[in-house]
């Protein structure tokens, strides 16, 4: 079974920037989707279940909702690391 990745970030260039550099499948990994901020992110996670959250602490355009997602992140996935 494959560790499942999500990218959540503002910077569409640092995003896809991220995504595309990585083989995620040749390295073990799903990549299982991506948002631009905290409050698309929220939905997606929890149909999809990631193992891992890689997310921008700072984005601008949803600061309130973003801070809240790495809250529930700690709350819900067991042993977050930063």
């Amino acid at each position: 079974m494959m560790i499942k990745i999500f990218l959540v970030e503002d910077e569409i260039a640092i995003r896809k920037g991220i995504k595309n550099s990585i083989d995620w499948e040749k390295e073990g990994y799903e990549f299982v989707g991506e948002a631009g901020d905290g409050e698309l992110a929220y939905p997606m996670i929890l149909k999809t279940k990631p193992d891992i959250l890689i997310t921008d602490i700072r984005m601008p355009k949803n600061s309130n909702m973003d801070y809240s997602l790495v809250s529930w992140s700690e709350k819900n996935f067991p042993q977050p690391k930063y």
